[in-house]
């Protein structure tokens, strides 16, 4: 979709905040993105990255999060996401498939289980814009 993944949502299985108690960008590594904000709610993170890099994975990793005494997280800390603008059944390519499932869904309302064919975002219903999107975006893949 346009603009990329760019919003994650991290869940721990208990609360976490920063080492240094001031959450900032200085508590991720990013690549092929750039971090723009970060909320913490208990045991939710949720990170809001802009200039997502299309045709490439973002790589998060958390560095400086706690939990509430004060020790460092356990387990994995790097994230990859794959970025790749009009890929809406999610195969790596943007093929012809992928032109067809948006005009298979062309009229229909955006909802909560079709978003991903609503490719430049405009909301409403998935129109031919979103198909146009696709097709200019065919044989492109993550790199």
């Amino acid at each position: 979709r346009k603009n990329g993944a760019n919003r994650l949502v991290f869940t721990f299985s208990e609360p976490v905040k920063a080492a240094d108690n001031a959450i900032s960008s200085n508590e991720f590594s990013i690549v092929n993105a750039t971090f723009s904000s970060v909320q913490i709610s208990q045991n939710t993170l949720t990170l809001i990255l802009t200039g997502v890099v299309d045709q490439k994975y973002a790589s998060i990793t958390l560095k400086g999060l706690v939990d509430q005494t004060g020790n460092a997280l356990i387990g994995v800390s790097t994230v990859a996401v794959g970025n790749l603008f009009g890929d809406v059944n999610q195969s790596g390519r943007v093929t012809v498939s992928d032109q067809q499932a948006v005009k298979n869904r062309l009229l229909t309302p955006v909802g909560a289980t079709n978003f991903l064919y609503d490719v430049n975002m405009t909301g409403g219903v998935i129109g031919v814009s979103d198909q146009q999107v696709v097709k200019n975006n065919l044989l492109h893949q993550l790199g």
